[in-house]
């Protein structure tokens, strides 16, 4: 099978449940391949455009959930996001993201591991969900 150049953005995410759907759809308007192209997208269209903007609504919502958490971090001088190990007590073991919180004075920093997750995202989702589960038992 010969691969086309890929232009522009792609028409699925992580999961390819598009893909398969399309190639179902194609199946049903024109399994014998008696179709020309332009008759073949004519056809294509009104799946297309059923599926498109709900994949459009999804990463619109993907997006503001992320710029929601990019301020939530922001908000916090004291928060840390970096790459190392899960465990401070081991260097040597499983890495990862980690949200880490600077404590005292300049003179006199420490700093705790409050969150873990295999992306900058997961960890600060997880950082994130500890902090309002800790303002609900101060409030």
């Amino acid at each position: 099978m010969t691969r086309l150049p890929h232009h522009g953005a792609p028409l699925v995410s992580a999961d390819d449940t598009l893909v398969d759907d399309l190639a179902q759809e194609i199946r049903r308007v024109d399994g014998s391949n008696s179709l020309g192209a332009g008759a073949l997208a004519e056809a294509l269209m009104p799946f297309l455009a059923s599926r498109l903007p709900r994949q459009e609504a999804e990463t619109r919502k993907a997006a503001l959930e992320e710029a929601d958490l990019l301020k939530w971090f922001g908000e916090r001088s004291a928060h840390e996001l970096s790459y190392g190990p899960v465990d401070e007590r081991d260097e040597m073991g499983e890495h990862g993201w980690r949200v880490i919180e600077k404590r005292g004075n300049i003179n006199d920093w420490e700093w705790h591991i409050l969150a873990t997750g295999n992306s900058p995202a997961h960890a600060l989702k997880r950082a994130r969900a500890l902090s309002q589960k800790g303002d609900e038992a101060d409030g």
